[in-house]
């Protein structure tokens, strides 16, 4: 089974694919230029293991939240490139590419929270219980996580009573989420400052490291042994964004 994961909606582009054994691993921080690089670095991989696009049989994509752009790219991208094929895809908040791939990485009893910045101070949000990836639960998890559109303020508020020391929050961009603390830290009209300065001392942040070899290869094992999971494969054009909040656009309308 061929296999292709495909995400730009944060300011990395993200390209895997999966042949059998063998495997091409691309991640380069594109500052969300993702036009000028993304169908480039996609032939070049797939030129690496000796494929064209027809010989894919599933497309794995992030539909956001995220860079706005950075969804609709990926997303046209793989439109052209697949419609009127047999390929599948898969859509996947981004998100739940982002947690699987750390528990895939670390196999820890620990909540996972996800952190994708969102412009405007402002962070998409997604919870993921401990073990959530081995509970029955886990294609719920995958598939339709709640995500919330939050301020860093808003979401330390909301968890902070039920957070462990054990658990992990993961971040698309370490410099925000650090920025956006220090400037909770500073304010001091703030009423949760005590909180607020025990949090920083013990939050233990994780910049995403995506391993897309083990990703796919659970993806690819889900296919084989649980047919539920197809359900959720989809034609080229029903593929389509998952946007939390509007976009700057219709914002200014």
């Amino acid at each position: 089974m061929n296999i292709l994961l495909l995400d730009t909606s944060t300011e990395n582009c993200y390209i895997f694919i999966l042949s059998n054994d063998k495997y091409c691993s691309i991640d380069v921080k594109a500052c969300f230029q993702h036009t000028e690089h993304s169908l480039l670095l996609l032939d070049c991989a797939l030129k690496s293991l000796h494929l064209e696009i027809t010989d894919i049989d599933l497309v794995i994509t992030g539909i956001g939240p995220g860079s706005f752009t950075g969804v609709r790219i990926a997303h046209s991208l793989i439109k052209g490139l697949t419609f009127g094929s047999k390929t599948y895809i898969l859509p996947l908040p981004t998100p739940s590419i982002f947690a699987l791939s750390y528990t895939l990485n670390n196999i820890s009893k620990c909540n996972i929270y996800v952190l994708i910045f969102g412009k405007k101070n402002r962070f998409y949000f997604s919870k993921y219980p401990e073990n959530w990836a081995a509970s029955d639960s886990f294609l719920k998890y995958l598939l339709n996580p709640q995500i919330y559109d939050l301020t860093l303020f808003e979401i330390i508020k909301k968890n902070l009573y039920s957070m462990n020391n054990d658990d992990i929050f993961i971040v698309d961009n370490r410099e925000a989420f650090f920025m956006e603390l220090s400037k909770l830290n500073d304010n001091a009209e703030n009423p949760f400052r005590t909180e607020l300065s025990e949090f920083s001392s013990k939050v233990n942040v994780k910049e995403v490291t995506l391993n897309f070899k083990n990703l796919t290869k659970i993806i690819a094992d889900c296919v084989k042994e649980n047919d539920e999971i197809k359900k959720y494969f989809i034609d080229a054009e029903e593929l389509l964004p998952l946007y939390i909040r509007s976009p700057d656009a219709l914002e200014n309308l």
